[in-house]
């Protein structure tokens, strides 16, 4: 179980270094200065605001592979519609990127990453009053046979390369072992795993 909590993207950073890759090497393929794309270019009336506020609003929807209002995978209109890592648009890009949440949270099937998995969001408010301070996070709990095979996997990918990374902070992990049910009626807990 992991507890995320947003933060948002500094306003003040040097141009010689991003926050993005503060300590990693060079902000030279920084998101925040790339040229603007179809992607990023979508401002409408947004586009007189001030970049430095816009980036966390602009790299949402591709840092997390979903339509922001709606939760839909990108590509798609609904949270509930099926989430195709392989659609792209007319020029052949991905329309979920590489380093999307949604694309390395993915289990791989077949690989024993299956597992069940569920979100919680929380909102305590906001801390001192100033903007961005809000005390809100998610609260991420899954279930699996096999943490070794599944969960921690996922997890390196994330960590490798999530683009959400740069939005959240981990406060906390923990892992939990639950013992086999009782299929009968002369049946105890966690039989099957301790006899």
């Amino acid at each position: 179980m992991t507890n995320e909590r947003a933060e948002t993207h500094p306003p003040e950073v040097p141009d010689q270094q991003c926050c993005c890759h503060a300590g990693r090497g060079s902000s030279r393929n920084c998101r925040r200065n790339a040229a603007p794309t179809q992607r990023n270019d979508q401002r409408g009336a947004l586009a007189d605001t001030p970049y430095d506020l816009l980036y966390p609003v602009l790299w949402r929807p591709p840092a997390v592979g979903r339509h922001i209002p709606s939760g839909a995978p990108l590509g798609a209109h609904k949270e509930s519609d099926p989430v195709d890592l392989n659609a792209k648009d007319p020029s052949g890009a991905l329309i979920i990127p590489d380093d999307a949440h949604i694309r390395l949270a993915a289990p791989r099937r077949g690989a024993g990453e299956e597992m069940l998995r569920r979100s919680y969001s929380y909102s305590i408010g906001q801390e001192s009053g100033a903007a961005g301070d809000e005390n809100a996070g998610l609260i991420f709990v899954s279930y699996q046979a096999d943490p070794t095979t599944s969960f921690i996997p996922v997890q390196q990918r994330l960590a490798k390369s999530d683009a959400l990374a740069h939005f959240t902070l981990a406060t906390s992990s923990a892992l939990f072992a639950i013992l086999p049910g009782v299929v009968g009626r002369h049946d105890w807990y966690g039989r099957s795993l301790l006899s």
